[in-house]
């Protein structure tokens, strides 16, 4: 009995302020809306808008208990106490009519981290926009966000939608969905998400919503990182930027940078910094920033907006040492892979051939968990493990092949990839969270250096995506770690292309120069299937040229694959 009456103790503090939240789903297929007040083995009592209702436990299929957030008692916009969201509601029209082509205005977003003296953090976003379009309420028709168990921890603090009647609407528990995007490799299932439904969301709804995500035990292997744009597809009309951090960590473990390609002057004289108890407060504002349409292969929006990057966790020397030393301890072996490694390159005498051996068989044969080392952790498994389970993710099947490779004489590493192409940025706050990607390097007894990804199937050793090159990269091996920039493809040493330069000057005149480049093509590369005859390849590349390049005339086009297995090819023009 103790049971129940606790259970019906914690029921009824849920309840209180919720409006009509919680759901009894009944035998007969109705379904009643209400607060649930009571509980016992023999019945359900509901708060209704019709007053008490009482249900028989055995007429109840289940109970949809919703969890209470702040303002779930506001039922018209009548009601609403939040400053910020009156605030808002109060620029909604005058938005409208200064933006009326876009498909959404966001009316106020909020970015707020703060940083405690003991290593943890909390990340919080809050986002308030209109709807103006069937295009807008799309994309803003589902939410999400991401986190990493079991040091990052997230929840959403409210979500809830005004109508354009002045009805307010809140979010239903139903309508969250927790995921655990790689739960079918238990290897790896360390990332967690959250997708949520804005509630009776419609052309003409002001939709606002906050998350939160904390994190716990910050440090220089386990750093906070975050880049923001001051700039999006919509017009936003007013955004803030919060970091309240301590004293002593400003400029040290925690730094921060700026960037304003354009000289638009939005940062200009930011942030405003403020001390309160040995916390420093930095702000960065922002208004009226309009739209930007994105185009076929448009530049990252940092390299033509505004952006901040913040980081918390600096400290090179120690990440460096962190990732040989995890390198090295990864390469424990067993004999079992021995036996097979030995076995795989029976026979095979030149060293290019065993090296062509191992990687084919990784690249092709070995199971693959398709995930980065942000997603999971930056510090690769004990290779006898990855052997064992036989699946890999991008960082454990490098670390699989410098063992393998080093059984076979052959020295090896890891490249930890930056995707940010703001260097200055990278050096200035250089942070392991920058360099999400990875590569492998092998050291040839001719002298030659090889890049590869192994993980990306069919794609041959010798070449890397264009994303790859002129990045940044940490490059480890057992002995040592240094930081270099990826070279550009060799296979990028052919043709030619036209570079079309316009200037325009201040009475609106332009000049067009060409310049043409040597040492470099224009490319595409593109899965090949031998099924298919070579007629129908011919049509089919001369058809996607013309599509990749109006009006190009395919000249020839060169495939490039392992051993024996046609993969890449490139496309030239």
């Amino acid at each position: 009995m103790r049971r129940y009456t606790l259970l019906v103790l914690i029921i009824v503090s849920l309840a209180l302020g919720a409006a009509y939240r919680d759901v009894l789903f009944l035998k007969n297929g109705e379904e009643i809306r209400g607060n649930v007040i009571k509980i016992t083995k023999k019945e359900v009592v509901i708060e209704t808008k019709e007053g008490k209702q009482k249900y028989k436990i055995d007429e109840v299929v289940r109970l949809g208990l919703t969890h209470p957030r702040p303002g779930d008692d506001w039922e018209t916009v009548d009601d609403i106490t939040d400053s910020v969201l009156i605030s808002a509601l109060a620029i909604k029209d005058s938005a409208k009519a200064k933006y009326p082509k876009a498909s959404y205005i966001t009316l106020y977003k909020s970015i707020r981290v703060e940083f405690t003296r003991d290593g943890n953090c909390e990340y919080t976003i809050r986002h308030i926009g209109v709807v103006l379009n069937e295009r807008g309420k799309a994309a803003n028709a589902v939410k999400a966000f991401a986190y990493i168990k079991p040091w990052q921890h997230g929840d959403i603090d409210f979500c809830r939608t005004i109508s354009p009647d002045g009805k307010v609407y809140h979010l239903d528990d139903a309508a969250i969905e927790f995921g655990e995007p790689m739960g079918t490799y238990p290897q790896y299932n360390f990332s967690r998400s959250i997708r949520f439904v804005p509630p009776q969301l419609e052309v003409g709804s002001v939709f606002d919503y906050q998350f939160h995500i904390r994190y716990e035990g910050l440090s220089q292997l386990k750093p906070f990182w975050s880049r923001h744009v001051f700039g999006d597809i919509e017009p936003i009309v007013k955004i803030e930027f919060t970091v309240k951090v301590p004293s002593d960590a400003f400029g040290n473990v925690f730094r921060y940078v700026m960037d304003d390609p354009a000289n638009s002057g939005i940062l200009k004289d930011l942030p405003d910094i403020s001390e309160k108890d040995d916390y420093l407060i930095l702000k960065w504002h922002a208004k009226d920033i309009p739209s930007y349409i994105p185009e076929t292969n448009t530049a990252p929006a940092e390299k033509f907006n505004p952006t901040i990057w913040i980081g918390y966790g600096i400290g090179p020397n120690e990440v460096f040492n962190a990732l040989s030393d995890s390198l090295r301890a990864s390469l424990d072996g067993s004999q079992k892979l021995d036996k097979f490694v030995d076995s795989l390159l029976s026979g095979v005498k030149s060293v290019e051939e065993k090296v062509a051996k191992i990687y084919e068989y990784l690249n092709i044969d070995f199971r693959k968990a398709y995930v980065g080392p942000s997603d999971t952790r930056f510090f690769p498994r004990k290779v006898s493990e990855i052997f064992t389970d036989g699946v890999a993710s991008h960082l454990d099947l490098c670390a699989l092949a410098v063992y393998m490779l080093k059984r076979a004489g052959v020295n090896s590493g890891i490249i930890y990839v930056s995707d940010e192409i703001n260097k200055p940025a990278i050096f200035e706050m250089p942070i392991l969270r920058m360099f999400r990607r990875v590569a492998l390097f092998v050291d040839m007894p001719d002298g030659r250096t090889l890049l590869g990804l192994p993980y990306r199937k069919y794609l041959p050793l010798g070449t890397i995506p264009p994303s790859f090159e002129g990045q940044l990269g940490i490059w480890v091996s057992p002995q040592k770690t240094l930081i270099d920039t990826m070279p550009h493809c060799k296979l990028s040493t052919y043709g030619t292309v036209d570079t079309v330069v316009v200037e325009i000057n201040e009475n609106g005149d332009g000049k067009i120069e060409i310049k043409r480049t040597y040492g470099d093509y224009q490319s595409v590369d593109m899965r090949f299937y031998r099924e298919k005859r070579k007629e129908e390849i011919d049509k089919d590349y001369e058809t996607r040229s013309g599509n990749i390049h109006p009006g190009a005339k395919l000249i020839s086009y060169k495939i490039k694959g392992i051993d024996s297995l046609d993969s890449t090819v490139r496309l030239f023009w």
